[in-house]
Parts: structure tokens; C-alpha cells; sequence
């Protein structure tokens, strides 16, 4: 069965082409049955190989260089981090029908918060219009979520930089150089947001005191500061990327999967998980865990519209759930006053 296209240029990955490739490169893997996972990603399609394992492969050209990034990245934060990250076991090559390298990673049981979110559950009891009212018992767990995703990225933000084999994080761009894009993008859904306000609310962060210029070099930079060094980041710790598990009514967070964007980079590109990922409550006790400057927490806070107004559009027909991500964290972006 083939799954439905995300990309108008993307390759149609097969599962008798990856069973191939797996059989003809690593044959320790021959007897173990292979399976498409539903919902695997925008970027790469995923299989589930055995009970134990993942299998992800590149659709689209934008992925290209993400198996020989996670290669470098995997390793070296194993055991780093209080959540769990994927471990690489293989490395695949590029084969018939397969255009770019593939890993295959151990499985980590648990479901996406995207998943959670999606369910019913609303990490959020203000988040406008259709969010709905959170539970006190989910406000609580979206605090806990808060309190875990900070520890885990402030502890990822610091740890040794010094390796060259680090590999640059993939985000980057200045969130203030695409307001037009952005308003473009948030133009786009034909009623799935409230488009008056997201872009009366945009246009009301872009003119704020604390919105970044560009710095030397190309990086972004705040007025009057120098441009911060680079740390490492996941890049895209968005609901998809965070597994939780538990009782439903907890849903707390196990592990971050999917370090294809990640490397040395920006912080504030992870800081977009303040309204992607959480909620009110949870906003505030990842800001609090994190302790970001006022303008870092501003800078993010456009980076966050940057990739909600490009994806809210563009994925609405073909990836409802990561479409739906980016509609919550437009309501969040909209009703958050800080």
C-alpha cells in the first residue's frame, strides 16, 4: 500500500526496495519482519523492523544528508541526556530505489505528543479559538512536560562543544527577514486559523522593541548585543519529536527522537517548543527551567511563527497531524501575552 504524498517531489519509497537493501547490507536483519509505521514523518519514511528496531529512509531531497548527520549525532549524546534519545545500529547506503543513505535505529516505545495532543488531550485551557479547556489534571501534566523538556534541553545546551565532528544544525534563516513569507503562509489555510488575528498578532511581534536584527556573519543577532555562540540543539523539538508515556492523563516525557536538524546551533531555535510543544503551564515552567534572556525568549517566539505560518498551509491536505500541531501553536502564539 502506498502512503499518501506530503511532496510534489518526493520519491516513492517502498517497502520490497527497503527489505531489499536491508537483506543485501545487512543481512543480520533478514529474518526479522518489516513494516510500514503509519504517520512516520514529513521527511523520511519509517519502518518498523522486528520488535526492537526502526528503519528511516529519505523521501524528498531535503532529507538527503539526514542519515549521515544522525551518524555523527547519535552516538555522543547516548546516556547524555535525562530522556532518551534514539540509538543508531546500521547505516544504510543509497540502493535501487532507495536515492540517499538510511538508518536503522533502536525502537523506543511510547507515542508522540502529537499523538497525545490529538486525542482529545489540550495542553492548554487559553489557547483560543477551538482549543477548548484543559483538565486540571492535564494542565498539571503539560507542567510536568514543561519542567522535563527544560531540564533535557538546558542539559543538551550544555554539554562539551569542543569535537569537530559536530555537525552544524540544519535551522537557521532570520525569522524578521520572511514576515512577508510568513503572512503568506498564514494566509494560506482558507479557514483552518483565525488569519485576522494571526496576523494582526505577527505583525505586533515584528514591531516589538526586542525583534533581532541580523548580526555579523549572516547569524541573527539582538541590537546592541553580540551574536551568541553556538551550543548544541535538536532544532526541532516540536510535539512529533517528543514521546511520552504513561497513563494517559500524564503523558510524560520518555525521550527525542528524529536529530536529523540537530547539531550546533542557535538555542532559541529549541526554544519554539514554548508553544509547539506545551501550554500555558508548561511555558512557563520550560521558560522558568531554562532561564533565557527576555530577547532570546522573543527571538524564538518569531521563530515559532516562522515555522507554524509554513506549515500550517502546506501540510493541511496531506499531514493532518503535523498541521494540527501547527495550528495549536498559532492559538498559543496568539493568546500568549508574554
Amino acid at each position: 500500500m502506498t502512503a499518501p504524498r506530503m511532496h510534489a517531489d518526493e520519491v516513492d519509497i517502498r517497502l520490497e526496495d527497503v527489505r531489499r537493501a536491508l537483506d543485501a547490507q545487512h543481512p543480520r536483519f533478514r529474518d526479522l519482519p518489516l513494516t510500514t509505521l503509519a504517520g512516520g514523518g514529513t521527511i523520511n519514511r519509517v519502518f518498523r523492523l522486528g520488535d526492537e528496531l526502526v528503519v528511516r529512509v529519505p523521501l524528498i531531497e531535503w532529507g538527503a544528508a539526514d542519515a549521515e548527520r544522525e551518524s555523527r549525532i547519535l552516538p555522543r549524546l547516548h546516556g547524555a541526556l535525562p530522556v532518551r534519545t534514539p540509538e543508531l545500529v546500521a547505516l544504510g547506503r543509497p540502493a535501487p530505489g532507495l536515492p540517499w543513505a538510511w538508518t536503522v535505529l533502536d525502537w523506543i516505545p511510547g507515542r508522540s505528543l502529537s499523538a497525545h495532543l490529538g486525542s482529545g488531550a489540550e495542553a492548554d485551557a487559553g489557547a483560543g479559538a477551538g482549543a477548548g479547556a484543559a483538565s486540571a489534571a492535564e494542565a498539571r501534566a503539560d507542567e510536568r512536560r514543561g519542567r522535563v523538556l527544560g531540564a533535557a534541553l538546558g542539559a543538551l545546551h550544555t554539554l562539551p562543544v569542543g569535537d569537530v565532528g559536530i555537525p552544524l544544525s540544519t535551522s537557521g534563516g532570520d525569522p524578521v527577514a520572511e514576515r512577508d513569507a510568513m503572512i503568506a503562509g498564514l494566509r494560506s489555510p482558507n479557514g483552518l486559523i483565525d488569519v485576522a488575528a494571526a496576523v494582526d498578532r505577527l505583525e505586533r511581534d515584528l514591531a516589538h522593541s526586542l525583534t533581532p536584527r541580523v548580526g555579523v556573519a549572516g547569524t541573527t543577532g539582538v541590537a546592541g548585543s553580540p551574536c551568541r555562540p553556538l551550543v548544541w540543539t535538536h532544532a526541532d523539538p516540536l510535539p512529533g519529536n517528543v514521546l511520552v508515556g504513561g497513563a494517559t492523563t500524564e503523558a510524560t516525557i520518555s525521550a527525542l527522537i528524529d536529530w536529523s536538524g540537530g547539531g550546533l546551533g542557535d538555542p532559541t531555535h529549541d526554544l519554539v517548543a514554548g508553544w509547539w510543544t506545551l501550554g500555558t503551564a508548561g511555558r512557563r515552567a520550560f521558560r522558568a527551567a531554562l532561564d533565557p534572556a527576555d530577547a532570546d525568549w522573543h527571538l524564538a517566539r518569531l521563530r515559532a511563527w516562522r515555522k507554524a505560518a509554513a506549515a500550517v498551509g502546506y501540510y493541511a491536505g496531506t499531514s493532518p497531524i503535523f498541521a494540527a500541531d501547527a495550528r495549536r501553536a498559532i492559538d498559543h502564539l496568539i493568546a500568549d501575552a508574554d
